[in-house]
């Protein structure tokens, strides 16, 4: 059976905050001025209740202690970069108002969110009790996105108020942020932990299933299924190790040898494909502009634009283009140079960690799903983008946790081998 401990006030605002970024499991959009707070790509409300947890949780219920110098400089570094990359955006941009590239850049500001969360992780001595709060969530989208498919494909009816695209006659939904991140923890405890579920086994299934049959999104299949094969490839060694892997090997070049699957994968990412080309060809297009864009202010890029009368320059010449649909280049020219802070210090950050937690002995597979993770998405499907930011702080709280498990570790390659901290609420 699935356990979740007692909740606690922070996890209750982690439930919350898995809500809102799906707007309520897709039933609820509101409109007028709560419409630019809240949305699908508007998350300045959830980044309010964020700050508010952390502010609350440091003066109410005890003083947050950021464990580790990295997380502390991370956070106040990128927040002076933020402010700095928002300076110059009002001048660069006049007329533009402060309250709405507030709005455009909120999204950035989750990632103090982590200090809260490694709190929760260290007060229960591991990830998994805030993550089954998720994890129950996700669930219940889950289950209402597989009644969706099969009403949709039966009687063509639509059960969400809002409109969504169809691909290959099949409707097709994002599983959200969360969704396709918990296709990777089910898949990490039914491999690598010892106290999974067949909650987690239904999960992991439902999720699968999903990802091919409902959001349809090719990019999520390379990161969310090359996640899961990085994790088996150099994840935990076992006995047959080496068997193993040289087993999923061979099935892999037999997939891409004789699979009619993988080519019409590979076919699907021409430009000349029937379904997919025109979305290819745009990506392609905005690679040479926002890589023009960049190379024309390598400092600041095109920074923030929130008015109206920039979007050209914001989405190009034909109004089609999106920093989240190029990754890494659409990070580039929105926050020039200073992604290296907000991005690839991180992700130095983590590889360390991988390699700490490698010679202590510490399980450190899901930390290598996890970083595939996140630097695969960084290819087409931005971390940085408004509906996946929320998983910034995530990703930095568990990467510091296994770090604090690293230096106190006391004899177990358990996440539990942490000394937990006292809760007061």
């Amino acid at each position: 059976m699935l356990k979740i401990k007692k909740i606690s006030i922070n996890k209750m605002i982690v439930a919350l905050l898995a809500l809102l970024n799906i707007n309520i499991f897709y039933f609820v959009y509101p409109s007028g001025e709560l419409a630019k707070i809240w949305g699908s790509y508007h998350k300045t409300l959830l980044v309010i209740i964020a700050l508010f947890s952390v502010l609350f949780t440091n003066f109410f219920i005890g003083k947050i202690k950021f464990h580790s110098k990295f997380l502390k400089q991370y956070l106040l570094v990128s927040t002076i970069v933020l402010a700095v990359i928002c300076m110059y955006s009002i001048f660069a941009y006049p007329g533009q108002s402060m309250l709405y590239i507030f709005y455009t850049m909120s999204h950035f500001l989750f990632i103090w969110y982590a200090t809260v969360l490694l709190r929760e992780f260290l007060i229960d001595g591991g990830i998994e009790a805030t993550l089954n709060v998720i994890n129950v969530i996700t669930f219940v989208l889950y289950v209402l996105l597989f009644i969706q498919f099969f009403i949709y494909a039966t009687t063509g009816t639509v059960i969400f108020p809002r409109e969504f695209g169809l691909r290959s006659n099949s409707i097709r939904i994002p599983l959200s942020a969360f969704g396709n991140l918990m296709i990777i923890y089910n898949y990490w405890k039914f491999r690598f932990s010892k106290n999974y579920s067949a909650f987690n086994i239904i999960q992991l299934a439902l999720g699968i299933f999903l990802l091919f049959f409902v959001q349809q999104t090719r990019a999520y299949y390379i990161v969310v299924l090359g996640s899961i094969l990085v994790m088996e490839l150099v994840g935990k060694k076992t006995k047959y190790y080496v068997v193993k892997n040289l087993l999923i090997v061979l099935c892999l070049i037999a997939f891409i040898g004789f699979s009619s699957v993988w080519e019409n994968f590979v076919d699907s990412l021409s430009v000349e494909n029937e379904t997919y080309g025109v979305a290819t060809g745009a990506r392609l297009l905005a690679i040479d502009y926002y890589w023009d864009a960049f190379l024309d202010n390598p400092l600041f890029a095109q920074g923030f634009i929130a008015d109206v009368r920039y979007t050209n320059i914001m989405q190009g010449p034909f109004g089609i283009y999106n920093y989240s649909d190029v990754g890494f280049i659409g990070l580039l020219a929105q926050t020039g140079l200073f992604s290296i802070v907000l991005f690839i210090w991180p992700v130095v950050r983590w590889i360390k960690i991988i390699i700490r937690c490698k010679r202590n002995n510490i399980d450190y597979s899901l930390l290598l799903g996890l970083l595939f993770f996140s630097l695969s998405s960084m290819v087409s499907l931005s971390l940085f983008d408004s509906p996946r930011a929320i998983l910034l702080p995530f990703l930095l709280a568990i990467f510091e946790f296994y770090y604090v498990q690293s230096i106190n570790k006391i004899g177990d390659t358990k996440i539990g081998g942490v000394r937990r901290i006292e809760r007061k609420i």
